[in-house]
């Protein structure tokens, strides 16, 4: 699934979607991203590599955000 499909209509009329961009998880992951590093107690992070710290959380915030809206439930 791709966070920014797009439709348009093919040679007979009919509506298709287009899946090339970002993926849905790369999205996610970026909009947690962006808190992450803006959070100030993750300023004085000591531990290891903190970029690849962020990167890892902000994936594990995106698996979550998919994993919730894995659902049939129509909103």
């Amino acid at each position: 699934m791709r966070a920014f499909p797009y439709q348009f209509f093919n040679n007979n009329g009919i509506v298709r979607y287009d899946q090339r961009g970002m993926s849905l998880r790369d999205y996610f992951a970026a909009k947690a991203m962006q808190s992450l590093v803006l959070d100030r107690k993750n300023i004085n992070f000591t531990e290891g590599n903190k970029s690849e710290w962020i990167a890892e959380m902000a994936y594990e915030y995106a698996d979550a955000m998919l994993k919730a809206g894995d659902t049939d439930e129509q909103v």
